[in-house]
């Protein structure tokens, strides 16, 4: 840092330093009132810039960089869609957020009388009209193959489920077992 002081003793282990791993640098020393002063500093790469400056800029550009969203971008394979269950004193309604979807690319099962699957697979979203490559500058979207597994509270009459898609939104009407 330009300007900072450092005292003699510390400053006579030599005239190079580390700042960030990999990167040695020189540090130009000016006797001050019995300390050793670090002035202006040069990278390996030659600039006369302060390396204070320097390593500033490189840690801006890292956090920009952690901050965006392809940095978080991970293909774990299936992703999982946003899901609301709500229920009523004689069925559960399962609502699973799909926009961009066709009917056809949706699959719903009845694992058991207790669970759903809710199965597909959903296309890159493009514009319309447009052919060729894109440069992507957010990537927030899921596509690719998606999969979401709903668990009841009580059992379900398994012949009775109904499913419709309107909007981008997937219903599934699940009629509960009368209890005995």
């Amino acid at each position: 840092m330009p300007g900072k002081r450092i005292p003699i003793r510390r400053a006579l282990r030599g005239c190079f330093r580390y700042n960030l791993p990999g990167v040695m640098r020189r540090v130009q020393q000016v006797p001050v009132d019995g300390f050793l002063c670090e002035s202006h500093m040069s990278s390996k790469f030659g600039s006369d810039e302060p390396m204070s400056e320097w390593s500033r800029k490189i840690g801006d550009i890292m956090d920009e960089m952690l901050n965006r969203s392809f940095v978080q971008y991970k293909d774990s394979g299936a992703w999982q869609p946003a899901t609301d269950v709500f229920e009523s004193r004689t069925s559960y309604f399962v609502c699973v957020e799909l926009a961009g979807m066709e009917k056809q690319d949706i699959d719903v099962e009845c694992l058991d009388d207790r669970r759903v699957l809710v199965s597909g697979r959903r296309k890159q979203p493009r514009p319309s009209g447009v052919s060729g490559p894109l440069s992507v500058h957010v990537l927030e979207i899921d596509e690719g193959p998606f999969q979401r597994e709903i668990d009841l509270p009580e059992p379900v009459k398994v012949d009775q489920v109904e499913a419709g898609y309107s909007k981008g939104y997937l219903w599934i009407t699940l009629p509960k077992n009368a209890k005995s």
